[in-house]
């Protein structure tokens, strides 16, 4: 995540775990984690899943982040399966919260910026979105049409900046994947502002 990291040897103080889990868990909310080799690794079980795991984050030592869910695609009835839907809202109000509770992760750390933030929806050929039909009805929806969707970078020069509004091209690359022109969760502002 972070553009120094792969520019230098540098190695953070992860010695002080349980202030850090807090900043660090994929989704937020209640998770576990440990040192290992790596860093820091934590974890969080999804509602759906009971006592499985299904997120994880890993904070490197040299400060890199790598986050996995594989809880974001729904059928029916909210089941996870391999083909489903991704609800619009939810998933990125997830990402958003996670990305801000990095950044604050990094102030106490003392990490300096730029950070860079990729993201990709992996095994995700055929899934759509799940989409208010107050918003949809003026657009064909679409699945997606690939097993891997490599998403835009984007690069964060303050870890105060508006997440929101810097995930913005990233989640418009999803919508876009599913046939919509951008994320219809912004207003014409450019401002996250999903109809409830």
């Amino acid at each position: 995540m972070r553009i120094t990291s792969f520019l230098n040897n540098e190695r953070l103080n992860l010695s002080n775990l349980f202030p850090l889990i807090q900043y660090f868990l994929p989704k937020g909310g209640v998770g576990e984690g440990h040192h290992n080799l790596d860093g820091i690794l934590t974890y969080c079980s999804g509602l759906q899943s009971g006592s499985a795991y299904d997120s994880y984050s890993q904070l490197f030592f040299n400060g890199a982040i790598e986050a996995v869910d594989s809880d974001i695609v729904r059928g029916e009835g909210g089941a996870r399966v391999a083909v489903g839907g991704i609800a619009s809202v939810a998933y990125e109000r997830q990402v958003i919260e996670a990305v801000g509770s990095y950044f604050r992760g990094y102030k106490e750390l003392g990490v300096a910026p730029p950070v860079a933030i990729s993201m990709a929806l992996l095994g995700c050929e055929g899934s759509y979105l799940h989409v208010d039909p107050r918003l949809s009805f003026r657009f064909t929806a679409r699945r997606i049409d690939r097993d891997t969707a490599i998403l835009p970078d984007v690069v964060a020069e303050s870890l105060d900046e508006n997440v929101a509004k810097l995930m913005k091209p990233i989640f418009d690359a999803v919508w876009n994947a599913c046939g919509y022109p951008r994320s219809l969760n912004y207003n014409d502002k450019g401002e996250w502002a999903p109809r409830r």
